[in-house]
């Protein structure tokens, strides 16, 4: 059961993503190649969600890949219009319990051998 069981804001959205607070203190910065990103798909109401996976591809965070994960957003990060080819720092949760049911988008979480130091509920 986890112990988060509604839903969480730490200034950056909903995070009910989270199966807990441990990790959010000691996330990590991964730079966003906002280029990988398409407004429809991952930023339809103009910001990336907290919670969003992200893989990194040649050393920078991008969407989810489906065998690399290197942690979830940790808060809503806004889009410019303007930023949209740019590369924007993030702090990531890498290590930490994850409600893999209310993570953004569409999500199975890894196979246990495939994964870094998150736990998925």
């Amino acid at each position: 059961m986890p112990l988060i069981t509604e839903t969480i804001s730490n200034n950056g959205g909903n995070q009910r993503w989270l199966g807990s607070a441990h990790g959010i203190w000691n996330g990590r910065t991964l730079t966003l190649d906002m280029a990988k990103f398409t407004k429809a798909t991952h930023y339809p109401q103009g910001y990336i969600p907290g919670g969003t996976p992200l893989s990194i591809t040649d050393g920078y965070a991008v969407p989810y890949d489906g065998t690399n994960i290197a942690g979830h957003l940790l808060n809503d990060f806004p889009v410019a219009t303007a930023g949209t080819a740019s590369k924007e720092p993030v702090g990531v949760l890498y290590h930490g319990t994850v409600i893999a049911a209310n993570v953004p988008g569409t999500f199975t979480a890894p196979a246990a051998q495939k994964q870094t130091t998150i736990t998925y509920l």
